[in-house]
């Protein structure tokens, strides 16, 4: 199972270098845009484990944390069935 989840998660992020150079037709665009949207992703990638780890050591719970990691995975999925490529 492990494997297979590491393998979709490499597969997902090639899948999203791949889109930002089918949405551009310069390569002074394709980097403009890729490093953009890197830099926005990286920084949420860095907030997640550190807001969630404050959160831990100030409530001294996995269960709030957990409960939260759940309700925004469930959020993020409907929102994106719900956006322009999920209609």
């Amino acid at each position: 199972m492990a494997i297979l989840i590491g393998m979709a998660g490499g597969m997902s992020f090639n899948l999203a270098i791949d889109f930002f150079s089918l949405k551009t037709c310069q390569p002074q665009e394709t980097v403009a845009i890729s490093s953009m949207a890197q830099a926005i992703g990286y920084f949420f990638a860095t907030a997640g484990p550190l807001t969630f780890g404050f959160l831990h050591a100030h409530l001294h719970s996995w269960t709030v944390v957990i409960g939260l990691v759940i309700i925004l995975a469930g959020g993020w999925s409907v929102g994106g069935h719900s956006g322009p490529l999920g209609s």
